[in-house]
């Protein structure tokens, strides 16, 4: 059983390393054509920064489905599954080197209609004034509804139709020059070098946002103040990019329970806060890791800082309890990838790895534990019938049921947990990039094991640990809590102030 599990342990060692290789070398070329280009157009109405993330995803997308049928570690079901849209490629098309034509309608892109957009349009309307409007918000921008309300309430507020389009005036020689790059970076690349149609793929892609005649944003944003959610999101880019051109405020809301504990180009200054002037986080670990990181950089930005939404859980006073592997323990694994969501780098691995991964830990514990089902799993459908328990609840409903957690993959979920007086047991696979203060208050908090460079521990070890080790909610304390901090929507107004 042992040398079963050194001997998949190595393998996986081998595969995360590889990937994060491949994606690492694609986003510090990506980022170093960028530099190159920004130095011609600037950054307004810059194209390549407004698509950068989008790039990434793709290539880096394409170039794991190339490792995966080169390893022959891709699913079969998934094989010849067609993709029409975003994010285009299929593992068949990788395979045979050429891409079919594909659908670039941007409508794909539009907003979700759901009961929240709803209710804010409807609140919008009956709380419309004359007045002018200088503090807008786009639907995505906060996680509780509480807060939007609050800001509609004040009548100089407004909902932002992120899904408008605009035109910009030398889009070709843009994309002409940011096709250029591609060439450069897929040539060098062993994992993309020889796919057919990828630039007029990417340049297809770009364009689709401009060649229409529908250009209905007609918005003026001056001496205004623009919130927004992820810049992640292409919408969230879009909108930006044009509310800059009138010198608007930027401020992005950042999601997730924690911040500064990942180092990531999604986290980072062409990520998640590419366009903003003010990034609300959580709590003030952010500012003690932000000189020593490679991503996270506020580059002129100003920090401002909010508590993680943790009152039903946290407490500082209450002590971590100690644990045995005798106890009803859930596992949270993360979602699977399928053929549709993965790129890097520091997001996932190969699913059929990860499942693998993931049968290994349930043996590991003799089939006694229970997995925890990732709410938002999109492939379930690609998992073989699990030899344990499993557990479909949301996590404060089934907190209260389980002795122990185990984690695997740094997340929101993981930030609760660590909130919690329960015991953490986190088998840290090598996926994400921690910065250097984020990954000592990690340990500060769980039951630790180094699977890439240390292996499998022995049961007993896990036992030993988790029955003696003093742990701390150094974590929370960090990166999720602000001591004496406002609610958002005080917060907000609190920032207005000081930059309108």
């Amino acid at each position: 059983m042992i040398d079963k599990e050194n001997n998949f342990v190595n393998f996986l060692r081998n595969t995360i390393t590889d990937e994060k290789k491949i994606a690492e070398q694609i986003y510090s070329d990506l980022y170093n054509c960028y530099l190159s280009y920004e130095k011609v157009y600037g950054e307004q109405d810059n194209i390549f920064k407004i698509f950068f993330i989008q790039i990434l995803k793709l290539l880096t997308n394409i170039a794991y489905k190339k490792y995966e049928l080169n390893k022959n570690i891709n699913i079969p079901e998934i094989y010849k599954k067609k993709i029409t849209s975003w994010p285009y490629v299929s593992y068949k098309e990788v395979h045979q080197n050429k891409i079919s034509s594909k659908d670039h309608n941007v409508k794909q892109y539009a907003e979700r209609t759901g009961k929240k957009k709803y209710l804010l349009n409807l609140l919008q309307k009956v709380t419309s004034r004359n007045k002018k409007k200088n503090l807008y918000i786009t639907y995505d921008a906060f996680n509780k509804f509480n807060v939007q309300l609050k800001l509609l309430l004040n009548e100089n507020t407004q909902i932002i139709n992120t899904s408008k389009l605009y035109q910009i005036s030398n889009k070709e020689k843009q994309v002409a020059d940011i096709i250029d790059n591609i060439s450069f970076i897929s040539n060098k690349s062993e994992n993309l070098k020889n796919l057919k149609d990828l630039k007029t793929l990417i340049r297809n892609h770009i364009l689709a946002y401009f060649i229409t005649s529908n250009y209905d944003f007609h918005q003026k944003f001056e001496n205004s103040l623009i919130i927004t959610g992820s810049h992640m999101e292409i919408q969230n880019r879009l909108t930006s990019n044009y509310a800059k051109r009138f010198n608007a405020k930027i401020i992005n809301i950042t999601h997730g329970e924690s911040f500064g504990v990942l180092d990531e180009p999604s986290w980072g200054f062409l990520g998640d806060s590419a366009f903003s002037d003010v990034i609300v986080g959580y709590g003030e670990g952010f500012r003690s890791v932000e000189s020593e990181s490679k991503y996270l950089k506020l580059n002129g930005k100003q920090y401002f800082s909010r508590s993680a939404d943790l009152e039903k859980i946290f407490s500082k006073n209450k002590i971590i309890k100690k644990g045995n592997t005798f106890q009803k323990i859930c596992y949270f694994p993360t979602s699977l990838r399928g053929h549709l969501h993965r790129f890097g780098p520091y997001q996932d691995t190969a699913d059929s790895i990860y499942i693998k991964w993931q049968e290994t830990l349930i043996d590991f514990f003799n089939c006694k534990l229970t997995v925890k089902k990732h709410p938002k799993e999109k492939y379930e459908y690609l998992y073989p019938d699990r030899k344990c328990m499993e557990d479909e609840g949301k996590f404060y409903q089934i907190k209260d049921n389980y002795d122990v957690y185990i984690f695997d993959y740094y997340s929101t979920i993981f930030v609760e947990a660590c909130a919690t007086d329960k015991p953490v047991i986190f088998f840290d696979l090598g996926i994400r990039n921690f910065s250097k203060l984020g990954l000592k208050k990690i340990k500060e908090r769980v039951i630790y094991f180094d699977i890439l460079k240390e292996g499998m521990p022995s049961i007993s070890e896990v036992n030993y640990r988790l029955d003696n080790e003093n742990k701390s909610y150094s974590l929370i304390n960090t990166f999720s809590i602000t001591p004496n901090s406002f609610d958002e929507a005080k917060l907000i107004r609190t920032i207005s102030k000081n930059i309108l």
